[in-house]
């Protein structure tokens, strides 16, 4: 047992090894269970305080939602809400402004990672046909999700983990003024930090962010395969020319023919006609046909016209020595009703296969592109057929035909929300509806769920209890307090920059739990309202753009954009004191602290 006067500094001390932890590159999720491990060891928080994370409400919430997002992610909802924003423009402002706006608009209501995750491709192959470089697209994509982010309370996790954080505190202790976060209780700070946030955005962005060349770029890719494609009759390609159907300037694809009944139009024009259909034979690199193959009007050639209702998604394998279909065709050898899968494309040395699919005689080292069930890779890792297989990421099937299922399913959940409060039960009802509409299966529901950010939560929390109940919380609080010098704007700015710091170097989602208890602190030492201490924890964490670590969708375009961690500091160090300025005045106006 840790004596009660050494206690604070015990807890300081393991949260400081905990960030040095996770500096020096050990997972947040590992970092932070190992401190929580060894304060419960200690003494410092009792088993019920240790586990109290893997019950919040914040914490679940955010599962929930990811299964809630899934849907709309595996429907391509969000896709089909913003790809006819996407035209071209004339300008890198215009461009700027025709994504910024939206997409953080968007971010209001859907958590920013898969918003993110499913416009790197589409704003990429939108950079090429406007000729814009990406670097100067995908990092304002990023920052413009986090920024929209901030107006609801589902805009990102970290505003649930901290409806969670007050949720607990009020069952555990009593602390006047303190209640839970409407579902548009942050609107009036989280509305004109987007506005002025994108604005400097499509401002600065220009001069500020040079132009870079990504780290793998796809035109660059060795495995180049031919694949087949169906135009869908009545469908968006449906008598539409090749150039207007967009399909003319695909990033790493050509159209190598058309098959049309009998007749084969080689080295098609741009301005050939598209009939339902038609055959359009495709040669070019893997992420471009895994888009291909995703997108609402075309459909694969090899599969059936009709496809079942069962997930499928992306798999690439590599022809074995011993594969038993070697000196037949893939038609002959029957390699679906052997595999339950259908082989959509061959790359063979990085050339064109000629000729259909099921016509080609695969040989060793032939690389397979499979659209099967998400079990084929587990099932035929380690079959003699096969050299190697994996799954191909973000290649899950698109049931385009209940996209708007899936987004009304999110406005019943925001409308539900909004009325009666209850978050969780809003998400989880929402997730129940998705399931049984079958938007997502319940193995996309699973695959969903992302374990390492929510150990990240849950353990966070619990050290967040060490914090407040030894009493380190209201220490630093009333160290801040005396650095602004009593003041309540100075404190609520002092209490963002040390959240916006503790962001920059873990996660959101612990920092904001690890700053909690010290807000509540600072908000005893001075005295009223505990609620605008706690909104600046709430905003620093969320709004995060100075570095690459600190927010995973600045991460996440860090490579497509072929960035350095300089350009996060160029663009993102203005951005983050404007937020901070931002927040500071709209949340001393809003609580009458000036």
């Amino acid at each position: 047992m840790v004596p009660e006067a050494i206690a604070p500094w015990v807890v300081a001390a393991t949260v400081c090894l905990v960030v040095v932890a996770i500096v020096l590159g050990v997972g947040a999720d590992v970092a932070m269970l190992a401190g929580l491990i060894v304060l419960a060891i200690l003494g410092l928080v009792n088993a019920s305080q240790a586990v109290s994370g893997f019950a919040n409400e914040g914490m679940l919430t955010v599962a929930t939602l990811y299964v809630v997002v899934a849907g709309l992610q595996s429907t391509g909802a969000i896709s089909r809400l913003t790809g006819p924003l996407l035209r071209n423009v004339r300008t890198e402002r215009g461009a700027l402004m025709r994504l910024c706006i939206p997409i953080a608009a968007i971010s209001a209501f859907l958590n920013n990672t898969p918003i993110v995750a499913v416009m790197i491709p589409v704003v990429t192959d939108w950079a090429k046909r406007t000729r814009i470089p990406v670097s100067r697209l995908l990092m304002p994509l990023s920052y413009a999700t986090i920024l929209g982010g901030t107006v609801t309370l589902i805009g990102t996790s970290t505003n649930l983990v901290v409806l969670g954080l007050i949720q607990s505190q009020m069952k555990a202790a009593e602390v006047p003024g303190l209640r839970p976060i409407g579902f548009f209780d942050l609107t009036y700070v989280g509305v004109p930090l987007a506005l002025i946030g994108v604005a400097y955005i499509i401002i600065a962005t220009p001069k500020l962010l040079p132009i870079r060349t990504p780290v793998l770029d796809v035109d660059d890719d060795a495995r180049r395969y031919t694949a087949r494609v169906r135009v869908i009759p009545n469908g968006p390609f449906d008598g539409k020319s090749i150039e207007a159907a967009g399909l003319r300037n695909l990033q790493g694809l050509f159209v190598a023919e058309i098959e049309r009944g009998d007749d084969t139009l080689s080295a098609p024009a741009p301005e050939t006609v598209l009939r339902g259909g038609d055959v359009i034979v495709f040669a070019g690199v893997l992420e471009t046909v895994r888009d291909l193959l995703t997108t609402r009007g075309l459909a694969s050639a090899e599969s059936d016209p009709e496809p079942d209702q069962r997930a499928h998604t992306l798999t690439e394998a590599v022809v074995g020595t011993s594969f038993p279909g070697l000196g037949q065709t893939i038609r002959d050898f029957g390699f679906r009703g052997r595999y339950d899968a259908v082989i959509l494309a061959v790359a063979r040395d990085g050339k064109r296969v000629q000729g259909r699919i099921g016509d080609v005689i695969p040989e060793p080292g032939d690389t397979l592109l499979i659209q099967a069930d998400p079990e084929f890779a587990k099932r035929w890792r380690d079959s003699r057929d096969f050299f190697l297989v994996g799954r191909v990421d973000g290649s899950a099937s698109v049931s385009h035909e209940r996209a708007w299922i899936a987004v009304g399913i999110l406005v019943v959940m925001v409308a539900a929300a909004t009325w009666n409060g209850n978050m969780l039960g809003a998400a989880a009802v929402a997730a129940g509806l998705m399931l049984l509409t079958r938007c997502v299966s319940a193995t996309q529901a699973r695959n969903s769920i992302d374990l390492s950010t929510l150990l990240t939560i849950a353990a966070s929390i619990g050290i967040s209890r060490a914090v407040e109940t030894t009493g380190l919380g209201k220490f630093v609080g009333e160290g801040l307090v005396r650095l602004a010098q009593g003041h309540a704007v100075g404190s609520i700015a002092a209490i963002y920059v040390a959240t916006m710091i503790f962001t920059a170097v873990v996660s959101n989602s612990a920092a904001a739990a690890i700053m909690f208890p010290i807000a509540l602190g600072a908000a005893a030492q001075i005295g009223g309202d505990p609620m605008p201490y706690v909104l600046a924890i709430l905003f620093a964490a969320s709004a995060d753009f100075a570095t690459p670590i600190g927010y995973q969708t600045n991460l996440m375009v860090y490579g497509p954009g072929g960035y350095r961690f300089s350009d996060y500091l160029r663009l993102g160090i203005p951005l983050n004191l404007l937020a901070l300025i931002v927040t500071t005045v709209m949340l001393s106006l809003s609580f009458r602290l000036i």
